[in-house]
């Protein structure tokens, strides 16, 4: 975790918030997976998570809704994957795929305030999946793709390597 300060102003109204401290921190999470090859060339895996977003805390800032609870649920994030080794002669591809359950995780107002409840609706859960491609040389150059589909945004990443 970390501490961080935040400091505000607005001209008409002076300082706001003159240099608050704030805990900034990842919930805590536990894991178990499994992975099952079913022969030489195909594996695949599974990956469940509990995410503790309760240890989370909400701050009210200043001038915000005194009144009412903000709160976020722990949950539940599946993962399952699946990938294909292929033998090219002096090289191999390696292809895998895979989804991922993703927990609201976000928080939800509950109180007398129409505007707060209104900016903090909460989430619902959403399913992003994932796709990537591996291309090993037998001179020890590889080349790596993967993307993902789905959340706030999709990505794309592409990187090479050189091992020597």
């Amino acid at each position: 975790s970390y501490t961080v300060e935040r400091t505000a102003s607005r001209p008409s109204l002076g300082g706001i918030d003159q240099g608050s401290l704030y805990e900034l921190r990842a919930p805590g999470v536990m894991t178990i997976g499994a992975a099952f090859r079913i022969n030489r060339y195909v594996q695949l895996s599974s990956q469940l998570d509990y995410v503790r977003y309760s240890e989370i805390e909400a701050f009210v800032r200043p001038g915000g809704a005194t009144s009412g609870r903000y709160a976020m649920s722990n949950g539940l994030e599946p993962r399952f994957g699946v990938e294909a080794s292929l033998p090219l002669g002096r090289a191999s591809l390696q292809l895998r795929t895979g989804a991922y359950g993703q927990a609201p995780g976000s928080f939800v107002y509950s109180g007398p305030d129409a505007n707060e409840a209104a900016a903090f609706r909460g989430s619902n859960r959403r399913v992003l999946g994932a796709a990537g491609a591996s291309l090993v040389l037998a001179g020890g150059l590889t080349m790596d793709v993967g993307g993902t589909i789905g959340g706030d945004r999709s990505e794309l990443a592409a990187a090479a390597r050189f091992r020597f």
